[in-house]
């Protein structure tokens, strides 16, 4: 057994055995959303420790993908053997693309994945993490709050903007005394005429353009795309992420499936998520998983909470009731 964050050798026999198996089959297919370009960083690194299984990329959104592998299902062909279930979990198991036999605990437990984060017996590797980014030309980082309610100081009046997902917010629900200290909070933060924004990729560039000093509601793995621009993270004491949902499996009918469950092993293993890490920055923040996101709350001294399913599966019901407390259009 691998403990969290460490993969067995992949001369470890259930891996070895994969690999005899998956030479026979001589390929994975895998789609996925990522583009083509990311895609082949992964395709080269697994092709390159396993040679013989070559992997074949199919790349579409998930709504694509979920109603082309439903149909391939309901004509019992399926021609995938590795697919995010994202949020087509229901779905997939309808379709009978997933039951109670595809459940990989011990072979992500292989991967060194931390059995806390396996979901159904399955594994989702990307997450985000929500909390404030500022122009370092700007601000110092020394003038900045340790906390979102900082930000309610009459100093940062008309420096403000805030993302009109209100993430921080919404996920920080259950850390921040629940709903109704967040409202008190929101209204405390009106009296500084926070602008609203729309969008994360379009809010950052406004910040780094200098349109405004800080915006609250960024993501952390905006970071790896602001290299070289005046971009900081807030640091503070706490920032929030959700639990993850389903992820990834090797599906019933998959016509490689030894190559699926190698490709998943390899994909979810300390090889697959550092390049997770590298071209996405969305690796687990828990501490002591070894990711970027991970070492960079930890260089920083901020801490990550995981706000329970329940704050995305009610989000636009927090969303409306935060947004009027910020006297924001409810959309």
């Amino acid at each position: 057994m691998a403990k969290p964050g460490v993969a067995v050798p992949k001369d470890h026999p259930t891996i070895a055995a994969l690999y005899d198996g998956a030479k026979k089959e001589g390929k994975v297919s895998w789609w996925d959303q990522h583009d083509q370009a990311v895609a082949q960083k992964f395709i080269d690194g697994f092709q390159k420790q396993f040679p013989g299984v070559t992997v074949e990329f199919f790349e579409g959104t998930q709504d694509v993908l979920k109603a082309r592998s439903i149909q391939e299902a309901r004509a019992g062909k399926v021609s995938f053997d590795f697919i995010d279930t994202g949020q087509n979990w229901t779905d997939y198991g309808v379709n009978k693309i997933v039951d109670s036999s595809t459940d990989f605990k011990d072979l992500l437990a292989l991967a060194g994945v931390d059995p806390t984060f396996i979901v159904d017996g399955t594994y989702s590797p990307e997450f985000t993490v929500v909390g404030s980014a500022y122009n370092t030309d700007l601000v110092q980082e020394e003038e900045l709050p340790k906390d979102f309610d900082g930000f309610s100081n009459p100093k940062w009046k008309g420096k403000l903007a805030v993302e009109a997902r209100l993430r921080p917010y919404v996920y920080g629900t259950p850390f921040m005394g629940g709903e109704d200290q967040v409202v008190e909070m929101l209204k405390r933060l009106k009296e500084n005429n926070p602008r609203p924004t729309d969008g994360d990729t379009k809010s950052q560039g406004l910040l780094v353009a200098g349109e405004f000093p800080v915006l609250i509601g960024a993501y952390l793995q905006r970071s790896i795309m602001m290299k070289n621009k005046p971009w900081g993270f807030v640091p503070f004491t706490e920032v929030y992420s959700t639990v993850p949902r389903q992820g990834y499996i090797v599906p019933n009918g998959a016509p490689h499936p030894n190559a699926g469950k190698l490709y998943m092993w390899w994909f979810m293993g300390p090889e697959g998520q550092a390049l997770t890490d590298a071209e996405r920055f969305k690796g687990n923040p828990a501490p002591g998983t070894g990711t970027g996101p991970s070492k960079y709350l930890e260089q920083h001294k901020m801490t990550v909470k995981f706000a329970p399913i329940e704050y995305d599966l009610n989000y636009d019901k927090y969303l409306r009731k935060y947004l009027e407390a910020l006297g924001l259009p409810v959309t």
